[in-house]
């Protein structure tokens, strides 16, 4: 993670990606997501390496923000906002 990063709400220096794979878990994340655990991985990967740079794609925001509602975890839309990682 790149040192003095600051994303969304979060209290530490973690990227969307990584706050979404604490908050539910990997496993649960990519359920949610319908994907596999590389996707996830792919999307915290920095862009110059041909990731996502730490961002979750949009169309996939809103099925985290429900599933945390439903569930009653700490997630919000501002934890989704980030500059991506070069």
């Amino acid at each position: 993670m790149q040192e003095g990063a600051t994303y969304g709400n979060a209290s530490t220096a973690e990227s969307p990606v990584e706050r979404v794979m604490r908050v539910f878990g990997s496993a649960r994340a990519t359920a949610i997501a319908g994907l596999t655990t590389g996707a996830l991985i792919k999307w915290n990967r920095a862009l110059s390496k041909g990731g996502g740079g730490g961002l979750v794609p949009a169309k996939y925001q809103g099925r985290y923000l429900r599933a945390a509602q439903e569930e009653g975890l700490p997630l919000t839309a501002e934890d989704f906002i980030a500059e991506p990682r070069p």
